[in-house]
C-alpha cells in the first residue's frame, strides 16, 4: 500500500504502473522517482492515529500504563479499527471524504471494544485527536 508522504523515495519501475494518479512517475536511469504531484496534494493528505497514539490516550483516559495496555489480549482490534479509516483497494478509498473517515475511526474503536473499559471514551478522544491533527474544528452546540 502507498501512503503519500512529504519525501520523495525510490521505488522499482515495475511498481511505480500500480501507484495511483496522485503520485508523479519520472523514471532515472530504470529507477522511479515518487513524489507527491503538488504542495496542494500534499497539505490534503489525512493524518492518521497509529497504535502508539491510541495507547497513550487510553492510558490518560484509563490511568493505566500503556505498556500494559500495549499486552492486553484484544490490542490489535485496536490497531484494525485505527486502520480502517485508510482502507483503499485499486487505489480508491472505501471512505472517501474526512467525515466518514472520523466515523469510521469512532465507530470501529466502540465496536471493537479493544480496551478492558473507557472504550467510548477512548474513541471519543481519539476522534477530537483525528480532527485536531487534520486542522478540522470542533463545533460544540450551545448546550455541550
Amino acid at each position: 500500500m502507498f501512503k503519500p508522504s512529504t519525501r520523495p523515495f525510490d521505488t522499482p519501475s515495475s511498481i511505480a504502473a500500480m501507484m495511483p494518479a496522485l503520485w508523479v512517475r519520472i523514471v532515472f536511469d530504470n529507477r522511479t522517482k515518487v513524489t507527491i504531484r503538488d504542495r496542494e496534494a500534499r497539505s490534503n493528505v489525512t493524518r492518521y492515529i497509529d497504535l502508539a497514539d491510541f495507547l497513550v490516550i487510553a492510558e490518560a483516559v484509563l490511568g493505566i500504563d500503556a505498556k500494559v495496555l500495549a499486552r492486553s489480549e484484544k490490542i490489535d482490534l485496536a490497531e484494525s479499527a485505527l486502520y480502517s479509516p485508510s482502507a483503499w483497494f485499486d487505489g480508491i478509498e472505501f471512505y472517501q471524504g474526512f467525515a466518514l473517515k472520523a466515523t469510521v475511526l469512532v465507530m470501529y474503536l466502540v465496536k471493537n471494544h479493544p480496551l478492558p473499559d473507557a472504550n467510548k471514551r477512548s474513541s471519543y478522544v481519539c476522534l477530537r485527536e483525528f480532527v485536531h491533527r487534520n486542522k478540522y474544528f470542533w463545533k460544540t452546540g450551545a448546550n455541550d
